[in-house]
This record gives structure tokens, sequence and C-alpha cells, in this order.
């Protein structure tokens, strides 16, 4: 991923736990993961909600360094219940989104809002 102006790459990384595993010792490991790869963006996707203390962690990271006026989370926990039952998306700028795309090997647009995809 670039930045806008095409000058720098910008990381960002994404954790699944699946189960009982998320906990809050792995949202403080994932945010010192975060951290440590100086990522721009941290998205931790599970089977349960979070606690108010696992959004705490979160929500200390701040915002993400990105240069526009609107405020990306630098650090964003999403449930499975939440993305697929109640239509939650992760809070992500359009250029991290990717458009639809056809041909060999690639999906083809059904028409239905993708995951990724926003609504603004």
């Amino acid at each position: 991923m670039w930045d806008q102006k095409m000058t720098k790459k910008i990381d960002r990384t994404i954790q699944v736990k699946g189960g009982n595993a998320m906990n809050l010792s792995t949202i403080r490991d994932f945010a010192n993961v975060i951290e440590s790869n100086k990522a721009v963006l941290g998205i931790m996707i599970g089977m349960k909600e979070p606690t108010p203390e696992m959004k705490r962690v979160a929500d200390q990271m701040g915002y993400a360094d990105w240069p526009t006026e609107r405020k990306y989370p630098r650090y964003q926990i999403l449930s499975i219940e939440g993305l697929l039952e109640k239509g939650v998306k992760p809070e992500i700028p359009d250029s991290y989104r990717l458009g639809a795309q056809t041909g060999v090997g690639r999906a083809q647009d059904d028409g239905q809002a993708g995951l990724f995809e926003g609504d603004d």
C-alpha cells in the first residue's frame, strides 16, 4: 500500500482470532505489533465482541496518520457477528479499498457491497 502521493509505502496489519483466543492480553500484544511495525492501521477480528477494557487499549492508540480531514482509528477491534450480521465495516481510507475485478482468477462483481467497501 502506498500513500496518496505514491511517495512512501504504508503498512497495515490485520489479525484474526478464533474461539476464545481474543482476550485483553492478545489485544495488548497486537497493539505492540502495530507499534513495532509502525503500521498506520491495525484491525483485530475476533469471534466475540470486545470488552470495554479491550476498547480502551485500542482507543489509546489514537488515530491513523492519514492526510485527510477524516480521522480513522489506528486500532480497530471488530467481531465476526458485527461484520457478518450487523453490517459493521472497518473504518479505512478509500484508497485502502479494492475495486471489483474481473478476469481469469479474479472475483466477479455480483453487485453486493464487500466487507471493505464503504458507504461513504
